[in-house]
């Protein structure tokens, strides 16, 4: 009879700490744009952190703040593919600065937020009219190389992070040198492909040896 109110015990405590556990997920989802931590959590449940935070890794095998920069990234990569800045979606779940996002995104998912949006769109599928649809801000169909670099040296003396301008100027004309000659299936220059890609990655924010790398990634 001991054992049987024991184990009768044991399964109302496993129900209760499974209900605590869906209450707070539900509470973190509403509130990842919050500053959270495991004792505000718990203290909006109403038990111990201690006795919170056993049972939330019990029941999740994660740590509550794990689950919860876990869920914030997620949610700020949703964001992203939304055309949302990168630095802007850092900002907004806690981040006080893009390396420290971009440094906690890599090690989740294991890329850099920065190619996410370029990666699902399929920038290897990127070509000829249908190029104006891919774009946050539209580029012209068949512009010049030196239309697109003006247009990406635009955006880029925009970003308080960019002080030097020579440098992308250096790179492009590297790039229309290893390029020279080579055309796409439209006729444009080659080197309008990766100068599409360079502003793409420009208007989500992109660091800057980033943008100025896919310039010469196909060399």
């Amino acid at each position: 009879m001991i054992k049987y109110g024991y184990h009768m015990r044991e399964g109302v405590l496993r129900m209760e700490a499974r209900d605590i556990v869906r209450k707070s997920l539900q509470f973190v989802e509403e509130n990842l744009e919050m500053h959270l931590s495991a004792g505000d959590i718990a203290q909006k449940m109403g038990y111990s952190e201690y006795y919170f935070s056993r049972n939330f890794k019990k029941e999740m095998h994660i740590s509550v703040m794990a689950y919860v920069k876990k869920r914030r990234l997620i949610r700020a990569s949703d964001e992203i593919l939304e055309g949302c800045r990168i630095i802007d979606v850092a900002l907004k779940f806690g981040y006080e600065s893009h390396s420290g996002f971009t440094k906690a995104f890599k090690n989740e998912f294991g890329f850099s937020p920065s190619l996410l949006r370029a990666v699902t769109m399929g920038i290897d599928c990127i070509g000829g009219n249908s190029m104006q649809h891919v774009f946050l801000e539209r580029t012209e169909p068949h512009a010049s190389k030196d239309q697109l670099f003006a247009v990406l040296k635009n955006r880029l003396s925009e970003d308080k992070r960019v002080w030097n301008l020579g440098e992308p100027e250096r790179i492009y004309q590297y790039a229309c040198h290893i390029y020279r000659g080579s055309k796409r299936y439209s006729q444009d220059e080659y080197i309008t492909h990766p100068l599409n890609v360079a502003i793409l990655l420009a208007q989500m924010g992109a660091e800057i040896h980033i943008i100025l790398g896919v310039l010469l990634c196909h060399a």
